[in-house]
């Protein structure tokens, strides 16, 4: 009978962290492997329904909603991992939660990777919300002048961000437009709401 190669349970895991810029040096034990080895063959990626349908219907394997396979620097309860697979939201606000097979030098995203906002950010929130607000679209001059109104030890994180303009609106008659501006950003965006989902979600 045919062998299967099965990977062993040691080899399969699920992870959860955030994806790191992609400036961040990361060292690994990579640096040791010489150059003369074999790069880690890259596995098959197989379509769901949703994806067949749209080739099938002449659509492009990899669209705007299907990105391509990618290699990222993943960070997991203070260990960096390097993964290849696909992830459509990258942004540092993601917590993102995906099984990964460890191959030679990386690790293969297995199945679809799921989201949920990131809590208890830290001295990182404030930075993180600036990021937040401007993928939302928002008037630069209105995030930078919120964020200087913010107190440096106000703990602030997109999941909790309207709490902070209605505090901002309060403060001054001439914030309202602004808050305003912000809260409607936010609202449209639907992020600062959303509760956990998975990339499917995304593709539908």
């Amino acid at each position: 009978m045919p062998q299967h190669n099965i990977p062993s349970p040691a080899a399969v895991k699920v992870i959860s962290g955030y994806i790191l810029p992609e400036r961040h040096v990361v060292n690994t034990d990579q640096d040791n492997v010489s150059e003369s080895e074999d790069e880690e063959e890259r596995q098959p990626e197989f379509l769901d329904m949703k994806e067949m349908d749209s080739i099938s219907s002449g659509g492009q394997m990899f669209n705007f909603s299907v990105p391509a396979s990618k290699e990222v620097d993943f960070m997991a309860r203070g260990s960096t991992y390097r993964i290849d697979g696909r992830f459509p939201l990258r942004d540092p606000w993601w917590s993102i939660t995906c099984t990964v097979r460890k191959g030679q030098r990386k690790f293969f995203v297995k199945g679809h990777p799921s989201y949920s906002l990131r809590t208890d950010l830290g001295s990182d929130g404030q930075s993180i919300v600036s990021l937040f607000l401007t993928a939302c679209s928002a008037v630069p001059e209105f995030v930078t002048m919120f964020m200087a109104w913010l107190p440096k030890d106000r703990q602030v994180e997109p999941a909790n961000v309207m709490d902070a303009l209605q505090d901002f609106e309060k403060s001054k008659p001439e914030h309202k437009a602004i808050a305003d501006h912000l809260n409607s950003i936010v609202n449209r965006s639907g992020w600062s709401t959303c509760t956990t989902f998975n990339t499917l979600d995304i593709f539908e």
